[in-house]
């Protein structure tokens, strides 16, 4: 439990801190869950984001892009929040923008 509430305050920083939300492939109106270990992509260039891009879904979940043991960039050092209402904020910054079809794809 201790774990799981230091996990959460990280979540909480990063999103408070303008974490990049991560959408679908298929459609960039419909958000991506994020997993360890698979790769986010930039929705124009179709390559990875760089190492050390702190990114986000409308879950809780949040990670940083980092090398995995094969060198590949790949969603690393995951930590959760049950706190949906900072997951929501940070869609509302971007619904409705142009920014929107520029977020990550997964």
């Amino acid at each position: 439990l201790v774990r799981e509430k230091a996990q959460a305050e990280v979540a909480k920083a990063r999103y408070k801190a303008g974490c990049t939300i991560v959408v679908a492939a298929n459609s960039p109106r419909n958000l991506a869950t994020l997993v360890e270990g698979d790769p986010v992509l930039d929705r124009t260039t179709k390559k990875p984001l760089p190492a050390g891009t702190v990114v986000c879904d409308g879950n809780g979940q949040t990670g940083v892009i980092v090398r995995d043991s094969q060198k590949q960039l790949v969603v690393g050092q995951m930590a959760f929040t049950g706190d949906r209402t900072l997951a929501l904020e940070q869609i509302r910054k971007i619904h409705g923008a142009k920014v929107y079809y520029f977020t990550p794809q997964k």
